[in-house]
């Protein structure tokens, strides 16, 4: 593989590109609002769909850990209760 065959690599892929120029590859031929605002949902909905779960998963774990520290403060309190009937006469 030398240099002659990156040439022809090249001119294959120059001969397959559909558009001479960036301009009018951002034109898409005259569909660019309609292809470019999919491109945007499709990019909003996959960014949607990567954000909300583990917006839900951070809430889940804050919800445990809230519900954890509250158990323990419970118990804390019935320990106390308890050790606390017992020490009166």
């Amino acid at each position: 593989m030398g240099a002659g065959s990156d040439n022809g690599m090249l001119s294959m892929l120059s001969d397959k590109v559909q558009f001479s120029s960036l301009a009018e590859f951002l034109a898409m031929g005259g569909y660019a609002f309609n292809v470019w605002s999919v491109y945007a949902l499709f990019l909003l909905f996959v960014g949607a769909n990567l954000y909300y779960p583990l917006l839900h998963k951070h809430r889940i774990i804050r919800e445990q850990r809230r519900r954890k520290g509250q158990s323990e403060s419970v118990k804390g309190m019935r320990v106390m209760r308890i050790i606390g009937d017992k020490r009166k006469p």
